[in-house]
C-alpha cells in the first residue's frame, strides 16, 4: 500500500515537472507572447478581472487538491509505521511535533 502511494506521489511529481516544462516552452514562443499582449489589449478591464478571478479560482482548486493528496500520502506513510493503526509513542511524537498537534 505504501509503495503504491509513493509510486503515485512520484507519478504526480513527474507530471507536474512535465507540465512546467511544457508551459515554459510554450511561453518562450514569441508568437504566443505577442498574441497574449494583443488579446489583453483588446479586453476591457471588466473582462480582464473576470478572467483573473477564474484563473485564481482554478489555481486555488488545483492547490487544494495537491494539499489533500499530500495529507493522504502523509497519513498513509504514518499508518505504515503503525501496528494495526496504533502508533508507537515515538511515531506519535514525531507526527505531533511536525504538525503541531497531538
Amino acid at each position: 500500500m505504501v509503495r503504491s502511494i509513493k509510486n503515485e506521489k512520484d507519478l504526480l511529481q513527474n507530471q507536474i515537472e512535465k507540465l512546467k516544462e511544457l508551459l515554459k516552452k510554450e511561453l518562450q514562443k514569441p508568437n504566443l507572447k505577442a498574441a497574449q499582449r494583443d488579446a489583453k489589449s483588446k479586453l476591457t478591464p471588466e473582462e480582464q478581472s473576470i478572467i483573473e478571478e477564474k484563473v485564481t479560482k482554478i489555481v486555488g482548486i488545483i492547490q487544494g487538491s495537491v494539499e489533500r493528496k499530500k495529507r493522504e500520502i502523509e497519513t498513509a506513510e504514518f499508518m505504515s509505521h503503525t501496528k494495526e493503526g496504533k502508533a508507537s509513542s515515538s511515531v506519535k511524537t514525531k507526527k505531533s511535533f511536525r504538525t503541531g498537534r497531538v
